[in-house]
């Protein structure tokens, strides 16, 4: 028990470095659109920045170039002027240093665009929060008026034949997959009631998640416990229990790492008599059950890298039919303990997504 308070008090501490959100401001045609929201929201919570996302009817360089050091947020600005241009604006806490990219789109705010706009707002705020990359506020101030001059010269048309260039500050990687994996050890404690007590175990999960093109998640999940030996002392007689859960089942959940999962399985018990007391107890052999259980579990996920994840999780555990542990005395059976139909307990996982 105690190295498990102690994986728990550590997974605690690394993650518990908070930092100022960023606010994400979106004009344009990027306003009002929730699944860019979504997916820059998701890539910045990965990196532990939370998003604080704003809409705008247009950009306003004085707000941009703002010379209050007090404010230790990060700010986004993104502005889509058309379908084909994407303009970024970035301030670094305390207004310090400051980023201007231009993007070119290949068919506007469609998955590509949405991905490309949201991969450069994270590295681009980042790079601010945790590095000396960017300009300072006068730097910025010439790059924009530089960058407003060249958009009011008439562009010409590209060749049909030659496709734009995406720069090469701002290359898209590929498309996060709508597929992805789950591995991870779990640690489960339980309450099966007064006669046995809590039960602890260790297991592992393994599983399937899809993302849909919005913001739910749907996934499939296999799950394994073995569970320490609880004791049992009733009646004169000292026994050990030993509990392996598996479960199967479906998980629903979005973006924010909220699922509600339900699965079903098998709880293979096994009952050891030690000692008795009584002369006329005979002890039998080691007994092993096979019991139906179904299983709710309401599961957070907080991502500590790109593929690494933390899930904190709260379940109940109820079987299907009502187990009951009994020794024979004199041709009659003699009740020694009963666990509760509905067993509530915890998990905590440490899992990556391959």
């Amino acid at each position: 028990m105690r190295w498990v308070l102690m994986l728990l008090v550590g997974l605690w501490g690394a993650t518990a470095v908070a930092q100022a959100p960023v606010v994400v401001v979106l004009i344009g045609e990027a306003r009002d659109n929730a699944e860019l929201s979504a997916v820059i929201a998701e890539l910045l919570l990965r990196q532990n920045v939370e998003a604080q996302v704003e809409s705008r009817e247009r950009f306003e360089p004085e707000v941009w170039l703002d010379e209050s050091s007090a404010d230790e947020r990060s700010f986004a600005f993104v502005s889509v002027r058309d379908r084909h241009r994407a303009q970024l604006y970035f301030r670094g806490p305390h207004g310090r240093r400051f980023l201007l990219r231009e993007l070119t789109l290949r068919a506007g705010l469609d998955e590509v665009g949405r991905e490309l706009i949201a991969r450069v707002v994270e590295t681009s705020t980042v790079a601010l929060m945790s590095s000396s990359e960017g300009v300072t506020r006068d730097e910025a101030r010439a790059e924009l008026a530089l960058a407003t001059e060249a958009q009011t010269q008439p562009a010409p048309a590209p060749p049909p034949s030659v496709p734009v260039e995406q720069p090469k500050q701002a290359a898209p990687r590929e498309p996060e997959r709508r597929w992805n994996m789950l591995l991870g050890v779990r640690a489960l404690g339980q309450w099966t009631g007064a006669d046995l007590g809590a039960r602890i175990g260790l297991g592992l999960e393994a599983g399937a998640r899809f993302r849909t093109a919005g913001w739910l998640r749907i996934g499939g999940r296999l799950s394994a416990e073995l569970a320490l030996p609880q004791q049992l002392e009733a009646e004169g007689v000292d026994a050990s229990v030993l509990a392996v859960p598996l479960r199967i089942g479906v998980d629903v959940g979005s973006d924010l790492g909220l699922f509600f999962g339900l699965s079903t399985g098998v709880d293979i018990e096994q009952l050891s008599p030690e000692r008795t007391a009584d002369s006329e107890l005979m002890l039998a052999r080691a007994s092993t059950e096979l019991t139906p259980t179904s299983r709710a579990e309401l599961r957070y996920e907080l991502a500590l890298s790109r593929s690494l994840y933390l899930a904190l999780s709260a379940l109940i555990d109820v079987p299907w039919t009502a187990a009951h542990y009994d020794v024979q005395q004199d041709g009659t059976l003699k009740h020694l303990a009963t666990p509760w139909r509905v067993q509530p307990g915890a998990v905590i996982t440490l899992g990556a997504t391959p």
